[in-house]
């Protein structure tokens, strides 16, 4: 699927490996998750460091809403 992207001309990916049920349980119970890093767009960062409004933008593409 990557390679496809590539060969199509894409340059740019961003995958997040994790169940949308854990970011959403991380966003309940921050303490249990210090150390949940997650792809942004271009950085990673700590998912319970994030805004509200980007952990949000970040579970609804792995729900594929965005």
């Amino acid at each position: 699927m990557v390679r496809t992207y590539q060969d199509l001309g894409g340059h740019h990916i961003q995958v997040n490996t994790i169940a949308k049920e854990t970011l959403r349980d991380a966003q309940k119970h921050p303490l249990k998750y210090p150390t949940l890093m997650v792809r942004v767009a271009g950085y990673s960062a700590y998912f319970i460091d994030l805004s509200r409004p980007v952990q949000d933008h970040v579970i609804a593409r792995v729900e594929h809403n965005v």
